[in-house]
């Protein structure tokens, strides 16, 4: 039976962590989100499991985060009211170690990104946190929550450097366009003033 609910844990773990990886290499945000928000749900019943109250209690409302920034981005409102209620989580299951700090600040930098931040600049605060997770795993001698965060780390690094790709290319499109129109626009002009003066 102990066997049994080890691997019922482990396997919800990984479709947690399926999903994780999936939401950072999304290019679009609310896709992201939606995927976050699943891998979350998951989260929270492995957390749960484990009996990791604070992981578990933070993962539950970060299901209704990703959702909400979906719709209300820039709501000083809902951000208000997560920071608080992520304040109170740590107050409440905390154990007033630098550790247990190191958590909700990486809950509030997260939230804080979520809601005001989009594509790069979002992944980048995404990235910093994911750093902060590390440390925290490193501290606590969790080997698989280490190697889970370094993956993240790799896979938001790499969605980073693609988006970063895409937007220079993008960037130089509009740019050969420009150009290309102007072109275009000074030939026409020239055209013009030719036949103006031909008429007269």
């Amino acid at each position: 039976m102990f066997e049994y609910a080890n691997i019922t844990w482990e396997f919800v773990w990984m479709i947690a962590l399926v999903f994780n990886i999936i939401s950072y290499l999304e290019k679009n945000d609310k896709m992201m989100f939606i995927m976050l928000a699943i891998c979350s749900f998951f989260y929270w019943i492995h957390f749960l499991w484990l009996w990791l109250l604070t992981a578990s209690v933070i993962n539950f409302f970060d299901v209704f985060k990703n959702l909400a920034v979906i719709k209300h981005k820039k709501n000083i409102k809902l951000f208000s009211i997560f920071a608080i209620v992520y304040v109170i989580i740590w107050f409440e299951t905390g154990n007033w170690e630098i550790l247990s700090y190191l958590l909700t600040l990486g809950s509030i930098l997260s939230l804080f990104a979520a809601f005001y931040f989009r594509w790069i600049s979002l992944r980048i605060v995404y990235l910093i946190v994911t750093f902060i997770y590390f440390f925290y795993s490193f501290a606590w001698n969790s080997i698989s929550w280490t190697l889970t965060s370094l993956v993240f780390i790799i896979t938001l690094s790499s969605s980073i450097y693609i988006l970063y790709k895409r937007r220079w290319f993008w960037w130089k499109v509009r740019y050969c366009k420009y150009l290309l129109h102007r072109k275009w626009i000074r030939l026409f002009a020239s055209r013009h003033r030719r036949l103006k003066f031909l008429r007269y």
